[in-house]
């Protein structure tokens, strides 16, 4: 390696690191903020009213993976600069969500829809149009590596669309300040993107732009379709074939699943994959995914530890005797939680390689045995559903890493050893909570809280303790220079 070569590898990863710290730093406040307007307004919200956002959400989640976060990857894979290609790749992604969120109130009104239903059409769908805009100025971000900025960005789309929900909340408004958390915080972090990068896009379209980035984003959309349905058809079919206050239990504690996999995707797409691109050596690119995930699943274990141990007691304790049922489907779902972060980063090996032919075929396969098992579980009411996705998310973990893994010579089996000592440590962390349950009075909102604020203490210290080398992982992230 020369000296350019070395010092290039020097600043990128400095520049990956001091993004962690940065990410992370955001995603924490951005969480905090989340779950208070969660655990406020599950006083206010019933769990019909919630199972219908839940299900206008999903909707607009499967139609962001398919219009306008394959246009987003484009811009960061083909490291598409300011000016004409950037326009371009803007409108791409910006119309079509614009032209379905008109059509789809038009519709609603022609059709009679008013009432609560009314108000998740237009206040959920008006979501589509800011999520592209965000998606699309969040990789002019990524590809130059401008993480300081993008985390910022986020803070600022937290908290000014928390304030909003507040303030609707205050209106004695709680579904429309249950959507505003979700709809307005894309469109803040837009505006505060715009602000900084002092970019606005022009009404201008590059041919050549709009022949690379729809060559490049038709494998990725088709997969997105695939995946984003196999991550939220679960949602739609619990609608179809329950009810939606089913769905709203279901969805409560879904979004247990949604803090760690949510949080460990975004740091995937803002950090690990524009980052990665850069490294041109097969060896120092396996490397840099195994310490990356291990660190990521360190990072976001609580959530699943204290989900298994503490779930049953915590969905009462902090939302009320309304949403009691929950409680059990948040212990399925914590196990769940870990599998899918544990295999977060896998698929930006598709992006990396430029595979998105194999991309669309794993999705189908994954997806099929997803839904396969939504339909079987169904049967048994939403538990049943619940614990069908464990049972495919446990069936597809070893086939998650071993497909992309041929293309880069990463094993599984080397996956696995990686992330040996968090996993122990999960475990270790769980038995010691099960086991204080026998001796501890825990149904107060104060104690559960501080059990699980010491729990993941002891877990993060536990798990550095058993793997020296995320120990130096972390102490270098957070002393990263920027």
């Amino acid at each position: 390696m020369t000296d350019v070569e070395v010092q290039t590898s020097e600043n990128l990863g400095d520049a990956t690191r001091a993004g962690a710290r940065w990410q992370l730093a955001s995603q924490i406040i951005d969480l905090v903020s989340a779950m208070a307007i969660m655990l406020l307004l599950g006083h206010y919200v019933s769990p019909d009213e919630f199972g219908l956002i839940a299900w206008g959400t999903a909707l607009v989640t499967i139609l962001i993976g398919i219009l306008a976060i394959p246009v987003g990857s484009a811009v960061v894979a083909k490291k598409i600069p300011a000016g004409a290609q950037l326009d371009t790749a803007w409108w791409l992604a910006h119309v079509p969500c614009v032209a379905l969120y008109i059509g789809a109130v038009i519709f609603a009104l022609a059709m009679g829809t008013h009432g609560s239903d009314l108000i998740v059409v237009i206040g959920v769908g008006i979501s589509m149009p800011f999520m592209a805009s965000r998606q699309i100025l969040v990789a002019y971000l990524q590809q130059s590596l401008e993480f300081r900025s993008l985390a910022t960005s986020r803070i600022v789309g937290a908290a000014f669309s928390t304030i909003v929900s507040l303030l609707l909340l205050a209106l004695n408004e709680p579904v429309a300040s249950l959507i505003a958390r979700t709809t307005l915080a894309p469109l803040f972090q837009s505006l505060h993107i715009l602000v900084v990068s002092e970019w606005f896009p022009r009404l201008r379209f590059d041919r050549r732009t709009t022949g690379e980035i729809i060559a490049y984003a038709r494998g990725v959309a088709g997969f997105n379709a695939i995946n984003q349905f196999a991550r939220k058809g679960d949602d739609i079919l619990v609608r179809a074939l329950v009810n939606a206050r089913a769905l709203g239990l279901y969805s409560i504690a879904y979004r247990f699943i949604e803090v760690p996999v949510g949080q460990v995707g975004t740091i995937a797409e803002n950090i690990a994959f524009p980052a990665i691109v850069h490294i041109k050596d097969e060896a120092r690119m396996r490397t840099a995914f195994l310490r990356s995930q291990r660190m990521l699943v360190w990072f976001t274990a609580p959530v699943s530890i204290a989900a298994v141990a503490l779930g049953d007691l915590a969905i009462p304790a902090y939302l009320g005797a309304e949403w009691t049922d929950a409680g059990p489907i948040v212990q399925i779902f914590g196990p769940i939680a870990f599998l899918q972060t544990a295999s977060t980063l896998a698929g930006i090996i598709f992006l990396y390689r430029s595979a998105t032919g194999l991309l669309v075929k794993w999705g189908i396969f994954a997806t099929s045995v997803n839904l396969a098992g939504f339909v079987i579980g169904a049967r048994w009411g939403v538990t049943g559903v619940a614990w069908a996705y464990l049972t495919a998310s446990v069936i597809l973990f070893y086939p998650s890493w071993y497909v992309p893994g041929r293309l880069i010579k990463l094993k599984p089996t080397r996956v696995f050893r990686s992330l040996s000592g968090v996993t122990v440590s999960a475990l270790l962390t769980v038995l010691i909570l099960v086991g204080l349950r026998q001796l501890v009075d825990l149904t107060g909102v104060v104690a559960l809280s501080c059990l699980i604020v010491a729990s993941s203490g002891l877990y993060w210290g536990l798990a550095m303790l058993l793997a020296p080398s995320l120990r130096a992982d972390v102490l270098a992230t957070i002393q990263a220079r920027g």
